[in-house]
């Protein structure tokens, strides 16, 4: 009975840290958002880039309409990135578990023998392939909105989330292109001021 408040009070623990950081990343965006996701725990390298100071055990990344990306829940709110590429590999472990029929086997050998034996205990085999994702090094390039600094942010996610990121988040070859023509208009505008 203890075992089971204990893990009651652990699960009530863990939602409210999760709707907590969501209820903080709802009041603190500006509302630019048009999609978000869960960031894993990052490791201290890319918390500071990130500009993270706090210890959040869920961290809520926000994509504008612009594809760019911001933690309006970190310590730089204002800070915006574009993610160029998210390199990925999966981990994967496999487990077999075989069960097989000794009844067939006996009924086998009383009804024909050693030969039905034999036929009884290969017929009433089963194999099970039991294939488990685990949590791997999952890398984010990413540059600034000024396309000065770039970075590559290091977190453990599994391929659902890889997936998301490079499918939603990532700059996409139409993306770039449109990007390049801004800048491209940027420059022509500053050289035509001087």
């Amino acid at each position: 009975m203890i075992l089971i408040i204990i893990i009651a009070l652990i699960v009530a623990i863990c939602v409210y840290i999760h709707v907590k950081a969501k209820k903080d990343f709802l009041a603190k965006d500006n509302g630019e958002n048009i999609l978000y996701t869960k960031f894993p725990v990052v490791d201290k390298r890319t918390k500071q880039l990130i500009g993270d100071d706090k210890d959040h055990i869920v961290t809520y990344m926000a994509l504008n309409n612009d594809k760019q990306v911001y933690f309006p829940t970190s310590a730089h709110p204002d800070a915006r990135y574009y993610i160029l590429n998210v390199t990925f590999d999966p981990q994967y472990s496999q487990s077999v578990q075989t069960k097989g029929r000794m009844g067939s086997a006996l009924v086998g050998g009383v009804l024909l023998g050693g030969v039905g034996a034999v036929i009884g205990a290969s017929r009433g085999r089963k194999s099970t392939v039991t294939t488990t994702e685990h949590a791997a090094d999952c890398y984010i390039q990413v540059v600034d909105k000024d396309m000065k600094d770039s970075h590559t942010w290091v977190i453990r996610a599994k391929s659902e989330l890889a997936n998301e990121l490079a499918g939603r988040y990532m700059l996409n070859d139409m993306d770039l292109q449109q990007l390049s023509a801004k800048a491209e208009k940027l420059v022509d505008e500053s050289e035509k001021e001087e």
